[in-house]
């Protein structure tokens, strides 16, 4: 097997343990804590672990993550709000990068043109 057969399969593996214990937990702790505890186990592993392992423990262990806790229902029926809500945040999120860059290249030369002199 591959380097990248090993990382897709540990991401694999660690989404289905986090859907397994999401189940489980959920009757028992409530939806938001049922939730909340086994991906914050699963995002620790992948977050914290990876400057020990970077090969298997990346970003892609994360994407697997991230589609496999879309909650389909709720997006389905709420697809429009979430279009707006993403489009919305986009403009704002992308329009205060644009207006930061002016700045912080400003920034940028002051500080080559004092490291220079």
């Amino acid at each position: 097997m591959s380097l990248w057969s090993w990382v897709a399969l540990l991401g694999l593996v660690l989404t289905v343990a986090a859907l397994l214990s999401i189940s489980a937990l959920t009757p028992v702790l409530g939806d938001f804590f049922g939730f909340i505890l086994p991906l914050a186990v699963v995002l620790f592993i992948l977050i914290i672990l990876h400057p020990y392992a970077p090969k298997v423990l990346n970003n892609v262990g994360f994407a697997y993550l991230t589609v496999a806790c879309i909650d389909i229902p709720a997006l389905t029926a709420h697809l429009p709000q979430f279009f707006i809500t993403f489009i919305v945040g986009s403009v704002l999120f992308n329009g205060v990068c644009v207006l930061l860059m002016k700045p912080a290249k400003a920034l940028a030369v002051r500080s080559v043109e004092k490291q220079s002199a």
